[in-house]
């Protein structure tokens, strides 16, 4: 674990921001008491250092979309740790409150079932992306996308996936 000093907050968050932005995060409050978790599996958007009066105040962003999205302060933090693990693919920085407790940001690379598409225009809507859209793009409403000619009646025969558990004659050697 590697101690950032107080006087070079700012560059070495900035450069873990730069570094690790979009990585998925999980954001834990901890005292000697209670261990809370206020935030997982959200990507992170960045964390920043401002300094003001010769304190520092850490500000960690979270989330992809408004209704899903995180900001939590620590103000005047006392020490800020940051550790590698896993062969660079995951990241913690602990940062010490004054007075005790500290905040935990673990940053993780995603194996896939939360990870973060670009996003781009599909072809499809004009609109899905307005610059350089063709306007002679083809408008399929939602009922085509699952179902494709057959509509609506592709729901009644449509397969689905379950896992089913049947008596199994074990063999042994």
């Amino acid at each position: 674990m590697r101690e950032i000093q107080l006087n070079e907050l700012r560059p070495a968050l900035d450069q873990f921001s730069k570094t690790h932005q979009g990585w998925m995060a999980a954001l834990q409050d901890s005292d000697e008491v209670v261990k809370q978790t206020e935030a997982r599996d959200l990507p992170l958007l960045g964390i920043s250092a401002d300094s003001h009066d010769g304190e520092n105040d850490i500000v960690i962003m979270l989330g992809d979309r408004p209704e899903r999205h995180v900001t939590h302060v620590i103000h005047r933090p006392a020490h800020v740790r940051i550790e590698d693990h896993l062969e660079g693919k995951e990241e913690t920085i602990d940062i010490e409150r004054r007075g005790g407790g500290h905040i935990t940001l673990r940053c993780y690379q995603s194996t896939g079932s939360a990870r973060m598409d670009e996003v781009s225009g599909s072809g499809v809507y004009p609109m899905s992306r307005p610059e350089g859209a063709s306007p002679n793009a083809p408008l399929q409403g939602e009922m085509s996308w699952g179902q494709g000619e057959r509509g609506a009646e592709g729901y009644f025969d449509h397969g689905d996936s379950e896992l089913t558990l049947r008596d199994v004659k074990k063999t042994g050697k």
